[in-house]
């Protein structure tokens, strides 16, 4: 893929997402009890109010975090035929190993947590090779880093053209690092 055509992905996803990408922004800082404006405070100030805060939207996301806890399942792969059992169970188990070695209930939780605030949340899934062994890791992309096709029309975006991660990096170690041309 060329650099340019990364580039213009990226920008017409922040471009047609401008406004959202501000109310989620608002969205975060009501959770986080920043839900006054300077304007406001400064107007209560003058009255000798204080800028009081109950916060109605932090316990309703930790709420439903909560029940994402509480009806917590374990990974279970189903055989499609009898002959298939060994070979689900073979499935279970290695989906059990990866839940357990990448921490994936509070990845998921991280995840949630971005969906019920400000209405995205991803995660990556990657394969590393570490000595002779094959890792398997699982890690939360934070709502704002995360963009993806917005013309996309099914919620799950499963109809989406592009998707990616939007990182800060000089663009020569962009290129050596993708191999990425100019052109």
């Amino acid at each position: 893929m060329i650099l340019k055509d990364l580039v213009e992905q990226v920008e017409d996803f922040l471009e047609n997402t401008q406004e959202a990408r501000i109310l989620c922004e608002r969205d975060r800082d009501y959770k986080d009890n920043k839900q006054w404006t300077d304007i406001e405070i400064a107007k209560l100030e003058a009255r000798n109010q204080a800028p009081i805060v109950v916060n109605r939207v932090r316990p309703k996301v930790e709420g439903l975090k909560g029940l994402l806890i509480q009806r917590k399942t374990d990974p279970k792969a189903y055989p499609r035929t009898q002959k298939h059992e060994k070979a689900a169970e073979a499935v279970t188990d290695g989906l059990r190993f990866v839940a357990d070695n990448t921490d994936f209930d509070q990845i998921k939780l991280e995840v949630a947590d971005s969906i019920f605030v400000e209405g995205t949340g991803a995660a990556i899934i990657e394969v590393e090779a570490v000595n002779d062994d094959i890792e398997i890791k699982i890690t939360n992309i934070p709502w704002d880093r995360y963009y993806y096709d917005n013309h996309s029309r099914r919620l799950d975006l499963k109809d989406k053209r592009f998707d990616g991660i939007i990182l800060w990096m000089d663009i020569d170690h962009v290129r050596d690092t993708f191999g990425l041309t100019e052109k």
